[in-house]
């Protein structure tokens, strides 16, 4: 484990909510952990409106969070495809999904075009195995395809 500055924006100052109070799309459990107040969650808004518990003209904010270092999620993704088999479950506290690979066979799509019924060929297509490790502002990705492909997300400072 190590401990990571993450670079958190918001959507500004949302202020017929109380002063100090953010609108947050990515973020809101890190900031929550890091003593930020959930003021009002919205079901189906991907926003969260909380308020910071420093008074700051920015709507950027600095948080330090403890995450796994690549070498550490790299050995755990290789650990799960060698395995083989489909995991969802929890790794040094993050969330973790990986997911085998996959062969689609050929198949056909039923069209409807100028009023006639068509069926088009869809060829056979394979999904690569794949490792996910999300946070809610930070995420690690590794694709297990010919080269393997490795994609982090997340607004690190050094």
């Amino acid at each position: 484990m190590m401990i990571a500055n993450l670079r958190i924006r918001t959507d500004g100052k949302a202020s017929k909510r109380g002063g100090n109070v953010y609108k947050v799309a990515e973020g809101a459990s890190i900031l929550a952990n890091n003593g930020w107040q959930i003021v009002r969650r919205r079901a189906m808004s991907s926003y969260t409106y909380m308020k910071a518990p420093i008074t700051q003209r920015s709507k950027t904010f600095t948080v330090q969070i403890e995450i796994p270092t690549d070498d550490e999620l790299l050995a755990f993704a290789e650990e799960l495809h060698a395995h083989g088999a489909k995991f969802k479950g929890v790794f040094q506290g993050w969330d973790v999904r990986y997911t085998p690979a996959t062969t689609h066979p050929a198949s056909s799509q039923m069209v409807v075009f100028d009023g006639q019924i068509k069926h088009l060929p869809v060829p056979a297509f394979d999904d690569p195995a794949c490792f996910n490790c999300d946070g809610d502002a930070w995420g690690y990705s590794v694709i297990f395809e010919t080269p393997v492909r490795i994609h982090k997300k997340g607004d690190f400072v050094d």
